[in-house]
């Protein structure tokens, strides 16, 4: 009895609970949450497994968005910023589609105003092979002379694209590393593009090479009178003209398969520019008539635009005219003789650097005349001007040289004389008496100006290569420091200025020339503090490859430098980014002519300062810097003073300057003068120091 009692009332009381609990579940669901209990949105957090950042074309990454604060509704919306680079599903995962940087937005649904931001970068996935290549064009028919353009598809679309191209026939057509079609003869030629990636896979497309169609003529030249050469020289632009004569010189054939050429009569000389020669092909040594018309570009007198060129039976002959007795460096004078194929005899050579890859001039004299030679690999074949190059380069200043060539007119604003070597039978050096071996050699030794704290020794040629019998002996005026026998560096705590002396010698001949080097201290700036830097880094991009803040040569101020910006005076220089400028970073200076680089605003207490300086890089050895300070406290023009150093630049590459001061400055200069008012140099990483 006493057992059933008590499961009696457990069974009742269990009933009275489960009532009970029935009843409050109806009145507030456990699904739903009262508003005045709701808990607000602050924020909403995005993180990645291993937090991850950068993913690859086609790989997926898992992002988990949290609302905050906890308990908070966790629902949230996800958007791409780009889905080119990446898409993101609605529950967050991003797949990577193409390579870039994306911004993965999870925004909460509960309260859109709260958000968070993922940075993603896109990183180029793996390119799958090609597996096929079609070969297009615009035309199945290329000209004889002419040229076309050929294009690819590659499958798959994301495969790499690079082809090598070939031609079943280079006697019909040839075809560049662009896919450019060139019409050599006619006939039918297939085209090949072979994957790079995958050699096996290639396509192609056969062309037709027809003949060459000739301009339709819109003068009728039958009806024209040969133009005299003088009627050639004052025509307009752009009248018809027609000449007859013999073609003395053809240059090769352009990619676009245009030649330049000089044909000659007994009245003169005549240019043609840009003629096409599958239309209209010409040999030296042949007779032809051109119809053309005039044109004049930067001093040259042209006839393009041909229209007109036979060859005919007649026979004339091209005079070479010497022109030694004449006014060579006169415009006028040399005018008549524009076109013609002249030479000059018993003249001197002043100057001949060569270039072996770019045009390039050889400076004469004839008594008191000067005379460019002009060498120019686009006018002859790469045999030509290697042969050439390796006759100029024995030519020494003073020799005796006879040249002959085609005179030319060329430059803005006024033109100046040139003559134009064609060939290398055509220029004859003289070999040179002892005097002149000795007066070349001593222009071209050369030795550093500094000698960095690193440097232990230093060459000391002996002989020079293609200087015949000359002989270099050295001494210096500080043989500790630096040894004139053996060219041996011992570098002392301060800088120390050595004067090398050099004695050049050929047979009983004999001279010197001095050279002052600053061997670098190991402690020079331990003392000093580096107080600006004018590095041009600061700078933003302009035309030309030059900066904007200073675009040209004209003179002018800039406001560069770090820490702090100081006002600079730029007179002949320029801040720019050529190829052929020597400079570290972004951009350097390059001056020419008489020019400066002057601080114009006072950094008082100046004791010493360094820059990076070079030859430009197509130019000649020879620019000379000076230094110039003002004292503190000085004002005026007439109270700047010359620091007693001097810089002749002769490397093109950079090397490092430094110049210290006799007194404390507030104000420094460069200024240069360049041997040959045409030569340019660089200058870069100049910095100012003052005392600690």
């Amino acid at each position: 009895m006493k057992k059933r009692s008590v499961l009696s009332v457990l069974v009742l009381a269990s009933m009275f609970c489960l009532a009970g609990c029935t009843n409050n579940s109806s009145q507030t669901p456990s699904s739903e949450t009262p508003s005045s209990t709701t808990i607000a949105v602050t924020g909403v957090t995005i993180t990645s497994a291993n937090n991850v950042r950068s993913i690859k074309e086609g790989e997926t990454l898992q992002l988990t968005a949290t609302v905050l604060p906890e308990g908070a509704n966790q629902g949230v919306t996800w958007t791409s910023s780009s889905e080119t680079n990446a898409t993101v599903s609605n529950t967050g995962l991003v797949t990577a589609v193409k390579a870039g940087n994306v911004t993965i937005t999870a925004t909460s649904t509960a309260d859109t105003t709260k958000s968070a931001t993922f940075s993603l970068v896109i990183e180029k996935g793996e390119d799958p092979l090609p597996t096929a290549i079609t070969v297009t064009a615009s035309s199945k028919e290329v000209e004889v002379g002419g040229n076309l353009t050929l294009s690819v598809t590659v499958t798959p679309e994301n495969a790499k694209d690079a082809v090598t191209w070939s031609s079943s026939d280079e006697a019909k057509a040839t075809v560049s590393a662009a896919g450019v079609v060139r019409g050599i003869a006619e006939g039918e030629v297939t085209i090949t593009a072979t994957s790079k990636e995958a050699p096996t896979v290639k396509g192609s497309i056969t062309l037709t090479v027809k003949p060459a169609t000739a301009p339709t003529p819109t003068t009728d030249w039958s009806k024209l009178d040969y133009s005299t050469h003088d009627e050639f020289m004052e025509a307009e632009n752009d009248t018809a003209l027609k000449i007859k004569g013999v073609v003395t010189f053809v240059s090769p054939a352009s990619e676009d398969n245009e030649i330049n050429y000089y044909i000659q009569n007994d009245e003169g000389g005549f240019y043609v520019y840009a003629q096409n020669s599958a239309t209209f092909p010409v040999e030296a040594g042949k007779v032809y008539e051109v119809g053309g018309y005039k044109a004049l570009y930067a001093g040259q007198h042209e006839l393009k635009e041909v229209e007109l060129c036979k060859e005919l039976s007649e026979t004339i002959t091209a005079d070479k005219e010497d022109i030694s007795d004449k006014n060579v460096s006169d415009a006028e004078a040399m005018s008549a003789y524009y076109g013609s194929y002249v030479s000059v005899t018993e003249a001197k050579v002043k100057e001949a650097d060569v270039n072996e890859k770019k045009a390039y001039n050889i400076t004469l004299t004839l008594g008191e005349y000067e005379l460019d030679v002009r060498v120019d690999p686009s006018m002859m074949t790469d045999a030509e001007f290697a042969a050439i190059n390796e006759k100029v380069k024995t030519a020494v200043v003073g020799a005796e040289a006879s040249v002959s060539g085609i005179m030319s007119l060329y430059g803005w604003g006024k033109a100046s004389p040139q003559l134009m070597l064609m060939k290398a039978a055509d220029l004859v050096l003289a070999d040179p008496e002892p005097e002149e071996w000795v007066a070349a050699a001593k222009t071209a030794l050369t030795l550093p100006f500094a000698i960095e704290e690193d440097v232990t020794t230093i060459n000391l040629p002996k002989t020079l290569d293609g200087y015949k019998g000359v002989t270099i002996s050295y001494a210096s005026s500080n043989e500790t420091v630096l040894n004139g026998s053996t060219g041996a560096v011992t570098h002392q705590a301060e800088d120390t200025m050595v004067t090398v002396t050099a004695t050049i010698t050929c047979e009983d001949v004999s001279d010197t020339k001095e050279f002052v080097i600053n061997v670098f201290g190991t402690a020079v700036t331990d003392d000093l503090e580096l107080v600006h830097t004018f590095n041009c880094e600061d700078c933003t991009a302009g035309e030309h490859n030059n900066a904007a803040e200073k675009g040209s040569y004209a003179a002018g101020t800039v406001k560069l430098g770090t820490p702090e910006k100081k006002t600079w005076m730029l007179d002949n220089v320029l801040i720019g980014s050529l190829d052929n400028d020597f400079f570290n970073g972004t951009y350097g200076m390059r001056g020419r002519k008489e020019s400066h680089i002057r601080l114009e605003e006072d950094i008082n207490g100046i004791v010493f300062f360094d820059f990076q300086a070079a030859v430009y890089g197509t130019d000649s050895a020879g620019p000379t810097l000076t230094f110039s300070y003002l004292p503190v406290g000085a004002t005026g023009e007439e109270a700047w003073k010359q620091v007693n150093y001097t810089v002749v630049l002769a490397e093109k590459e950079l090397n490092t300057v430094r110049v210290t001061l006799p007194e404390e400055a507030s104000r420094i200069s460069i200024d240069a003068t360049a041997s040959n008012g045409s030569d340019r140099y660089n200058v870069d990483d100049l910095r100012l120091y003052t005392e600690k």
